[in-house]
């Protein structure tokens, strides 16, 4: 990845500073600015727009201090906690759709035709919505098998622990035994995504202990509560 370190933190490719681990809440004048959170929703191929939200933050230089992701939004966060760099996020994500084997994982419809859409993300969240609507009609369990998720995860997310993560990121999952979210912020940190990814009747809940782990969205769509509990002001 294309980061420059220094004693004010790390730049991206184009030398803009993303994050400032030790100055980053002083302002003018020693006034301590509040500490940015960002969550990130659920909606499966249409948190795709995630990326947007990301490059505007970066192009306005708007550090973020905490990251709560849920589903979709795990992903993508997850991806951008670990480098913090939209451009070469983006480009991972799309190179991943360009090479991806779709047929073995249940998802040919979505190699069809693809060079006619203007854009990858764009074809891969209006194929995936289809998917979603054609097998609620009919009697598959799903529109996806379930390595598909763990294949993604490896493409898409380094080895490593959530807590090693550049930003500080929390995936968001739900207990379906208690009912309420659970907030991951410890351990892999691509198990931690692909709990708070496994849709509900698209992909089957894990099974923990005796809980039942599956989707965050089921309880916090939106994760504001869990930026809220990591520490955001904002």
């Amino acid at each position: 990845m294309h980061f420059a370190f220094s004693r004010y933190g790390f730049a991206n490719r184009h030398n803009r500073v993303i994050y400032k681990p030790e100055k980053r809440n002083i302002a003018k004048g020693g006034a301590v600015l509040p500490r940015i959170g960002l969550a990130l929703g659920g909606g499966g191929a249409r948190g795709a727009a995630h990326f947007g939200v990301l490059k505007v933050l970066e192009e306005e230089r708007i550090p973020i201090d905490v990251i709560a992701g849920t589903s979709m939004g795990a992903i993508v966060g997850g991806m951008y906690a670990q480098h913090p760099d939209i451009s070469a996020v983006i480009d991972r994500f799309e190179n991943f759709i360009r090479n991806m084997d779709y047929e073995s994982f249940g998802l040919k419809y979505i190699a069809t035709d693809a060079g006619q859409e203007p854009h990858l993300l764009q074809k891969f969240a209006k194929t995936i919505a289809q998917r979603i609507y054609i097998s609620s009609m009919g009697s598959r369990s799903g529109i996806m098998k379930p390595e598909f998720l763990d294949n993604a995860l490896r493409e898409l997310l380094d080895r490593g622990n959530i807590q090693d993560a550049k930003i500080p990121f929390g995936a968001v999952a739900t207990d379906l035994n208690s009912g309420s979210a659970l907030l991951i912020r410890e351990g892999s940190i691509r198990r931690a995504v692909r709990r708070s990814s496994l849709i509900p009747g698209y992909l089957p809940p894990e099974e923990d202990n005796g809980r039942l782990i599956t989707d965050g969205g089921v309880i916090e769509p939106v994760p504001v509560d869990s930026a809220k509990e990591m520490g955001a002001e904002v």
